[in-house]
């Protein structure tokens, strides 16, 4: 039960981190921030889980696709 919590919320921070970096720097995608996520992803793949990873990324996606979607 703990790991699809810790998913799910990790999901979560992914959708805000992506909401915020769009609304604070608007011509940035969120490709790119992934990017630099990924980047900054290399140094603790032996702390976090891959799955968490994943979560978090999915959850980015979703986040700008709301956002830019709403806004449309």
């Amino acid at each position: 039960m703990d790991f699809y919590l810790g998913a799910i919320m990790w999901a979560i921070f992914g959708t805000l981190v992506a909401a915020l970096v769009s609304c604070f720097l608007p011509g940035l995608h969120v490709y790119n921030v992934m990017g630099f996520v990924v980047l900054l992803y290399i140094p603790l793949m032996d702390v976090l889980e891959p799955f968490m990873m994943l979560m978090f990324l999915a959850g980015m996606v979703v986040g700008f696709g709301i956002l830019f979607t709403i806004s449309t």
